[in-house]
């Protein structure tokens, strides 16, 4: 049977990284802010949130202050931001002039990354005697383990 459409499972791999975009641009927010931003609905948006706390890539951060101090009516606002510490990316650039590799965290901010110069007459090993090289300096200078990273 031929099928259509966008599976559930991907369906919540969008939505999860349609939020972790807003928490990337917005900075802490709300649920029900994300909600509205996004269009969906504050249900799955606390449903999706709750999961990525408990997972450790989210983390509550506090009620929402307001500048007069006033808070509205009602339930309070509470923030939810990314958990920079949850895990971290590997990165590796290759071009005509450089490479370049890195460590960053899940919210983009880079750690610690590493260049070595290159031009065309560079051998393929001495690029990777860098690369892996480079990594386990990385690591070890950020006190980081494999288990740590999320990926390249």
């Amino acid at each position: 049977m031929e099928q259509r459409g966008i599976s559930k499972l991907n369906l919540k791999r969008q939505n999860r990284m349609q939020i972790l975009n807003v928490l990337k641009q917005q900075g802490p927010i709300s649920r029900i802010d994300i909600a509205t931003i996004l269009k969906l609905t504050r249900a799955a948006v606390t449903i999706i949130t709750n999961e990525m706390i408990e997972q450790g890539v989210l983390a509550e951060i506090g009620e929402m202050q307001y500048p007069d101090g006033k808070a509205p009516k009602g339930r309070k606002k509470m923030l939810i931001d990314i958990n920079k510490n949850y895990k971290f990316a590997f990165g590796c650039l290759i071009d005509d002039k450089q490479v370049s590799i890195g460590i960053s965290t899940i919210a983009g901010d880079v750690l610690d990354k590493r260049n070595m110069p290159c031009d065309s007459g560079i051998k393929a090993s001495r690029i990777i005697d860098f690369i892996v090289r480079s990594y386990k300096e990385l690591l070890t200078n950020n006190c980081l383990k494999n288990i740590d990273f999320l990926g390249i």
